[in-house]
């Protein structure tokens, strides 16, 4: 027979499945510079047009809108300006895509679009990233105002989030895919609907779960390298704006649909499969990154890649006005982000409600016994937070969207829904509630 780990994947299957991403890499690499170098080829002029017509909408890097929130424009002016900053003399399109110039503020960008003027300290070599939101957006942009993109965008992110809705409904029930879905409700999800910047790291996140609520391949053989893909798109669209949510979310429906299928392996395999899904993931998501590095290297040369390290070193511990350096720092920023209303409401409903019944208690309990791999992905985001404590503070107004991760089982525990995950012979609150 061959050796398997518990009762999940095969070393066999896991070493096949790490030989074909090994290959996929430097293929996937060669995709996305090429998608690169194609959106370099958009014609900037409407681009231009359409930003100039919608200047407005830049006005501030911190935007508050209809819900109350902030947004976070200026990360929004970064990416749209991919492209745009003229080309030095000599440079071809392959050292365009890679040097990923653009504009550093949005009144930079405006400056420009408005009368031309380039000021080059607020230029740069945007290189660390693959930038792929780019390739849908500068063709787009390119047809049509910049109002326009937020309105396909918002009607696109809701469509993924009907659509996940109607397939959990029809596999679930309702009121278990409304309380998988209600979490999103509760973070600064405005960002994530209309700046394209920050809506292209949710609809990967939603597509990547919708794969996984349809597709029969990962439950019939196995999920690894269709993860692997995940984390090279990770890599490519997410401009580390929340990249666990991208790996964290669709790791969920894979586990329902695993464990409603039936015949799911015990709960130490099943956090076994989460480690190996995870480190296929990451496999995609570090791999697509390290090629990445190694193109500016050898378009910028090695200044690129002692800024890079530089750059990784802050991101982690770096010294910031607002950072605080004490364990824990990050996951508070995080929750404050949530300001006092929301922050209140969010502890209310996830962190009180579910446990105030005996049976809903007793259920959380079996959930954590049958499947703790629910346990590992709400704690998950925490952990992120810590290890990227500098950026984690720094941005707290979109990272904290990790935390619907945490929020997920609660929500389920809250709604009573467990028992689609246990089986209803495991769930005591299941009983009670069809005694």
């Amino acid at each position: 027979m061959t050796a398997r780990i518990e009762d999940g994947f095969s070393f066999r299957t896991i070493f096949r499945r790490a030989v074909q991403a090994m290959i996929a890499t430097p293929v996937l690499a060669a995709i996305f510079l090429l998608a690169l170098i194609a959106a370099e080829r958009a014609p900037s002029a409407p681009i231009v047009r359409h930003i100039v017509e919608d200047q407005e909408l830049f006005a501030a890097s911190r935007l508050r809108v209809l819900t109350g929130r902030k947004i976070d424009v200026g990360t929004e002016c970064l990416g749209l300006s991919f492209g745009l900053p003229p080309a030095e003399v000599g440079e071809n399109l392959f050292e365009r895509a890679v040097r990923a110039r653009v504009f550093t503020t949005c009144p930079a960008l405006i400056d420009y679009v408005s009368t031309g003027a380039v000021a080059e300290d607020q230029v740069t070599d945007y290189h660390r990233y693959w930038h792929g939101y780019a390739v849908l957006s500068r063709p787009l942009l390119a047809l049509m105002p910049y109002h326009n993109l937020r309105m396909l965008t918002f009607n696109l992110v809701l469509a993924l989030f009907v659509a996940l809705g109607f397939k959990l409904s029809k596999d679930f029930g309702v009121k278990f895919a409304f309380a998988v879905l209600l979490p999103f409700y509760f973070v600064n999800y405005a960002g994530f609907f209309i700046l394209w910047t920050k809506a292209v790291t949710l609809i990967t996140a939603l597509a990547g779960a919708l794969y996984f609520s349809q597709a029969r391949k990962p439950y019939e053989r196995d999920p690894l390298f269709a993860f692997f893909i995940l984390g090279a798109l990770t890599a490519f669209f997410d401009l580390l704006t929340t990249p666990l949510l991208i790996f964290g979310f669709p790791a969920y429906v894979y586990f329902f649909y695993l464990l409603k299928r039936g015949g799911a392996p015990g709960p130490r395999a099943l956090l076994q499969r989460l480690l190996a899904i995870g480190g296929f993931w990451f496999a995609g998501y570090g791999g697509l990154w390290t090629v990445r590095f190694a193109l500016s290297a050898l378009v910028i040369g090695p200044e690129a890649i002692n800024e890079i390290l530089a750059t990784a070193a802050n991101r982690i511990n770096g010294d910031w006005d607002s950072v605080k350096h004490f364990i824990g720092a990050a996951s508070l920023e995080n929750f404050e982000a949530f300001k006092p209303l929301w922050g209140g409401a969010a502890f209310l409903v996830f962190f009180v409600l579910p446990f105030i019944r005996r049976r809903r208690r007793i259920a959380a309990a079996a959930l954590l016994r049958r499947a703790p791999v629910f346990a590992a992905l709400a704690l998950a985001p925490f952990v992120w937070f810590e290890i990227l404590s500098n950026h984690s503070q720094i941005h707290g107004l979109f990272t904290h969207a990790n935390l619907i991760l945490t929020f997920i089982p609660l929500s389920l525990i809250l709604f009573e829904e467990t028992g689609h995950l246990v089986g209803s012979a495991q769930s005591p609150a299941h009983k009670d509630k069809h005694q």
